[in-house]
C-alpha cells in the first residue's frame, strides 16, 4: 500500500465552488482554536481522510473565514483571545450562511461551560481537551455523513 502525502490547504486560496456554491472539495473543517500547533496537528492527520482543516486563531478571524469559506464543520475553542467561544457560536448562529453549519465546541478548562454553550446556544457538540483523535474524526466523520458532505467508510 503507498501512502501520499498530505496536501495542506492554503488559508489565503478561497475553497473551489461545487454545485451548490458553498460547500468546497474535499470537505473543509473550520478549526477556531488559539493553539496553532493542535490546529497544523488536526490539518495534517486530517488531510489523510480527505478532510481540508483551515483554521483561524481568534474568534473575530474565525467568524469571518466561516462567512466567508462556509465550512462543513467547524470546531470552535471556549477559550479564545478577545471573542470566547460562546460570543462567537452566537454569532455564527445569528448569521443566514453559518447557522446551519455544525459546531463542536472545545474546552481544555471548563466543561461545564462547554456543555452550557451546547444547550444555550446550540452548539452541537462538545468535547474536552485534550481531545482524542479517534473520538474527534469519529465526530467529524458522523457530521459530514449526516449533511451528506461523504459517504459512509465500509
Amino acid at each position: 500500500m503507498t501512502l501520499s502525502s498530505p496536501t495542506l490547504v492554503d488559508a489565503t486560496d478561497p475553497p473551489k465552488p461545487t454545485v451548490s456554491g458553498c460547500r468546497p472539495s474535499p470537505p473543509l473543517v473550520l478549526c477556531i482554536d488559539d493553539d496553532r500547533e493542535i490546529a497544523k496537528i488536526w490539518q495534517l492527520r486530517l488531510a489523510t481522510r480527505g478532510i481540508a482543516v483551515e483554521s483561524a486563531a481568534n474568534g473575530i478571524d474565525g467568524f469571518k473565514s466561516a462567512v466567508e469559506k462556509c465550512p462543513a464543520l467547524i470546531l470552535l475553542d471556549l477559550c479564545l483571545p478577545g471573542e470566547d467561544g460562546n460570543q462567537v457560536l452566537a454569532r455564527l448562529r445569528r448569521h443566514p450562511k453559518t447557522r446551519h453549519i455544525p459546531v463542536v465546541m472545545l474546552t481544555g478548562s471548563d466543561p461545564s461551560g462547554a456543555r452550557r454553550a451546547t444547550s444555550q446556544d446550540r452548539a452541537d457538540d462538545y468535547l474536552t481537551k485534550p481531545v482524542n483523535f479517534a473520538d474527534l474524526l469519529e465526530r467529524i466523520e458522523a457530521y459530514l455523513r449526516a449533511n451528506s458532505v461523504v459517504r459512509p467508510t465500509s
